[in-house]
């Protein structure tokens, strides 16, 4: 258990949400001077990481994280100015919360192997964690994930993100040189489209984009549009869930039942 992890044990009332036996702690630890928000619940590895959409906190995952919570540790946090962490003001960059983000989990004593999730602006720095810190992530998880190739013609380079705003132009253009998301990734799409057919076109490129690479899976959640995580939140957890258990036991991810029982169509990503 790392120091951080002790500190917020003496000092942090547990979360009625974490509760039973060998939860890990949530509140509000310092990472580089910044006081940034942890809840955490569950046991096991590997670790699931969740990542809010820009001007979402870690409420966005009320009804996920428990059901991830029953399989293994989970952890959801607040980026600065958002929830519990204390507000900057002006413009930050899509490594500097990458970079809180490993502070924060490295000062709370949770360990990797993680699998980084995240919806919308925090899929984007879902793939910037996972390039900026290989080794320490199983597979990703992608919500409707902002894909790198949009940011330019969507207008998105600098990003509303609570009390402040997120540069994603330079990491956008370095993981346009990279390539899709990792083998092995889940890629959630929208099934409902509110965009005009160029915008939507684009959006679901980028999406069919990010699977590409070998054993990956891309999921239309057939009920939502970009609001995956309140609308379908069952298939949300069943794309974690699938992550884990394939890590687990060092298998290939396969289109489970539990995917299409909670609204999903599944295919192998380079089939989209």
């Amino acid at each position: 258990m790392g120091p951080g992890r002790l500190l917020l044990t003496a000092v942090v009332a547990f979360c009625a949400a974490c509760g039973g036996s060998g939860s890990a702690p949530s509140g509000v630890l310092e990472v580089a001077g910044a006081r940034t928000f942890l809840h955490c619940a569950g046991k096991g590895h590997p670790v699931v990481i969740l990542n809010s959409g820009a001007n979402g906190d870690h409420r966005q995952w009320a009804g996920i994280l428990p059901r991830i919570a029953r399989d293994t540790e989970v952890c959801s946090w607040d980026r600065p100015g958002l929830g519990q962490s204390p507000a900057p003001y002006g413009t930050v960059s899509a490594d500097a919360l990458v970079s809180r983000l490993h502070g924060l989990l490295d000062e709370a004593g949770v360990d990797p192997p993680y699998i980084v999730t995240g919806h919308s602006l925090g899929g984007f720095l879902a793939l910037l964690y996972a390039l900026r810190y290989r080794s320490d992530v199983s597979r990703l998880v992608l919500v409707d994930a902002t894909p790198p190739g949009v940011v330019q013609p969507f207008g998105l380079g600098i990003l509303p993100d609570g009390t402040h705003a997120v540069d994603l132009r330079p990491a956008a253009r370095e993981l346009l040189g990279v390539g899709p998301a990792p083998a092995g990734s889940i890629v959630l799409e929208r099934g409902v489209e509110p965009f005009v057919p160029y915008a939507a076109r684009l959006w679901r490129q980028g999406q069919a984009g990010l699977a590409s690479a070998g054993r990956s899976l891309l999921i239309t959640a057939t009920r939502s549009d970009h609001e995956i995580p309140r609308e379908q939140p069952a298939l949300v957890a069943a794309a974690v869930q699938e992550a884990v258990s394939a890590t687990r036991h060092k298998r290939p991810l396969r289109c489970s039942p539990a995917l299409a029982r909670a609204g999903g169509v599944c295919r192998a990503g380079r089939e989209a």
